[in-house]
């Protein structure tokens, strides 16, 4: 999620479009997976591409949207990514050319107001990518100090998490935190004021923390990944596009567990599951950076089946 203050408001565009499409495999008839669907932007490539697309997204508004725009080759499920290998399943593909990962929060999220993802634009306390289940405001309400502080020092790295924890508890003992402009003051004057960045907002990774609780995005990247490792053919291509050093690390994890790589015995030769192409994150140009500003933090990792 980028500095709040210093973006303002337009349509989504999809991130590292065309260097997700230079590492798809070679031929014909691919058979892919997007998650998620978001605009349709990466779907939609693939398409023109003769790709048969397998669309995850658990957002019912893209979902709505993606059906408007039916195509044939078009396969769309409102659903978690986690749970692709069951949805998968039941609609008879047992087996992908490519996965293609597009993680955290599109701008037509962050853009609205009503979802509550954002607070450039004062709304309720949401967050939830699905619209069903726990809010932010239940978790900000209701979690006891020590897992609030847990909670964004996870998902934030946020280093005053104690404190914040403390001034929401605080706070929210003479009224309920419901509002999004409402948390970012309070996380805004938890902070003392000479240790705020001046280049990010201080409510920023707060709110990233949130985001990610409400919606379990940790425990989803992991079980995605693992779905991966007996969906994808020989050859096939794991693609993951990333937008801050949590999920890399979550992706890199993986990648390096799955390779058989051991920090105590690095040159140990032994038989692996994905043979990385990106030893170096693939990231946007300036050009690309300039067009489209939320796209500065994102970074692209692929892999090949062995």
């Amino acid at each position: 999620m980028m500095a709040e203050h210093m973006i303002a408001d337009f349509p989504h565009q999809p991130v590292l479009l065309e260097r997700v499409l230079e590492y798809l495999p070679i031929g014909e008839n691919l058979q892919v997976m997007d998650a998620t669907y978001g605009d349709g932007h990466y779907s939609n490539a693939l398409l023109q591409k003769g790709a048969t697309v397998y669309a995850f997204d658990k957002d019912p508004e893209a979902i709505t949207k993606g059906q408007k725009q039916a195509r044939p080759k078009l396969h769309l499920f409102q659903a978690d990514f986690a749970d692709c290998a069951f949805h998968l399943h039941e609609a008879g593909c047992t087996a992908l050319d490519a996965m293609i990962f597009d993680l955290g929060v599109s701008s037509r999220q962050l853009d609205d107001a009503a979802r509550g993802f954002s607070f450039r634009h004062d709304g309720v306390l949401d967050m939830r990518m699905a619209k069903q289940g726990k809010t932010a405001a239940d978790i900000i309400n209701s979690y006891d100090m020590g897992q609030l502080a847990r909670m964004l020092s996870r998902g934030g790295e946020q280093k005053f998490a104690r404190l914040i924890a403390k001034t929401i508890v605080r706070t929210r003992e003479q009224a309920m935190i419901e509002r999004t402009k409402q948390l970012a003051d309070i996380i805004s004057n938890a902070i003392p004021r000479h240790l705020q960045k001046r280049e990010i907002h201080p409510a920023t990774l707060a709110f990233q923390a949130i985001r990610i609780e409400v919606n379990q995005e940790f425990s989803a990247i992991d079980n995605a990944l693992k779905a991966a490792d007996n969906l994808l053919r020989k050859g096939g291509r794991l693609i993951v596009v990333g937008f801050h050093s949590l999920e890399d690390r979550i992706i890199m994890r993986h990648l390096r567990r799955e390779q058989g790589v051991s920090r105590h015995m690095p040159e140990r030769e032994i038989e692996h599951d994905y043979r990385v192409l990106t030893k170096k994150a693939i990231t946007p140009s300036d050009d690309e950076i300039q067009k489209n500003p939320r796209a500065r933090s994102a970074k692209m990792r692929v892999a090949e089946k062995c």
